[in-house]
């Protein structure tokens, strides 16, 4: 990409949370900003301002969520045909997990949109999967057509075995078997859900996976497409980091990513109640959830002199 020239991303999912967006400069140079996602955007403007929050699960297998419509005026609106009044949230619970991303429609006398929300992974039994889309990169087959495929970051029990099953948003199957390395999958031509399975003896369907984490892959906006590397400058300050900093931060979901330039990073979390295990990584970044209530964390790590560093960190 040459400097100045303007690139959409995308579509990336509200309802994912935050990304951390990376730009490589050069082999030693690269910039890092973290994106806090609007509220819902719908397709019609009375209900741009839609909020979905508190997804989570239970222990017989179902989920829930939270659905705010803010709005200036009084009123009601429906969701899959049922009034609701705006201004209100309400918990819409009792979902199966087992039938995975459902199809909301919301409704005014004026407008109609359409949005898919996905369950989390079950909690009914101990579910140690960690999904995460890294890249939906752009690619063109041999025949000028263009796709896309999926670059993932899993992480799941070294004993098990990490399936995927990729279905149309109508449930027709196009894809599955063994999660490949690297971690990609495709190519693909259209909005796609993803499931990721952690299966006890193999990806067969006999085995037995009681481990899942379902997303929607919407396609991306390829009309930019441009299979040359990124070799371009920015012209933005420089961030001044230190050794170790922290994103994104405030965080919404309690997870975070602590980014590092030291060879081997040893940290420690604490919060007003107790100190968390400590814990340590080499490379460039390790994610590291926080357990506890919202509210103020502190992350100590010591530098490459040994001197013991303090950073404040904010859970919403």
């Amino acid at each position: 990409m040459e400097q100045g020239m303007h690139r959409s991303i995308g579509a990336i999912q509200i309802q994912e949370g935050g990304w951390l967006l990376t730009l490589y400069v050069s082999d030693s140079c690269e910039y890092v900003e973290y994106i806090e996602p609007p509220a819902y955007c719908s397709g019609c403007e009375d209900f741009y301002d839609v909020e979905i929050s508190n997804v989570q699960c239970f222990t017989n297998n179902t989920w829930s969520f939270d659905i705010e419509v803010p709005s200036e005026t009084s009123g009601s609106y429906d969701l899959n045909q049922i009034s609701y009044d705006y201004n209100e949230i309400y918990t819409i619970t009792e979902l199966s997990i087992d039938e995975g991303c459902l199809e909301y429609s919301l409704e005014d006398g004026n407008c109609k949109s359409i949005f898919i929300i996905c369950p989390p992974k079950p909690c009914s039994t101990t579910c140690n999967l960690e999904v995460y889309v890294e890249d939906v990169p752009c690619s063109k087959d041999q025949y000028g057509d263009i796709t896309y495929y999926v670059d993932l970051d899993v992480d799941w029990p070294p004993s098990k075995y990490a399936c995927y099953e990729a279905t149309k948003l109508d449930g027709t199957a196009l894809d599955d078997g063994p999660l490949p390395s690297p971690q990609q999958v495709g190519p693909f031509e259209e909005d796609i859900y993803l499931t990721i399975k952690v299966c006890q003896s193999s990806c067969s369907s006999s085995s037995i996976c009681q481990c899942y984490k379902t997303i929607y892959v919407p396609t991306p906006d390829c009309n930019d497409y441009d299979p040359v590397p990124f070799t371009g400058t920015i012209e933005t300050e420089t961030w001044n980091r230190g050794a170790v900093f922290v994103q994104p931060n405030p965080t919404h979901s309690g997870e975070i990513i602590i980014y590092s330039s030291l060879p081997r990073t040893e940290f420690e979390i604490l919060d007003a109640r107790e100190a968390n295990k400590g814990d340590s990584f080499t490379g460039k970044q390790h994610r590291q959830s926080l357990h506890g209530p919202p509210g103020l964390y502190f992350l100590k790590y010591r530098d490459m002199n040994g001197h013991e560093s303090v950073l404040k960190i904010i859970k919403q």
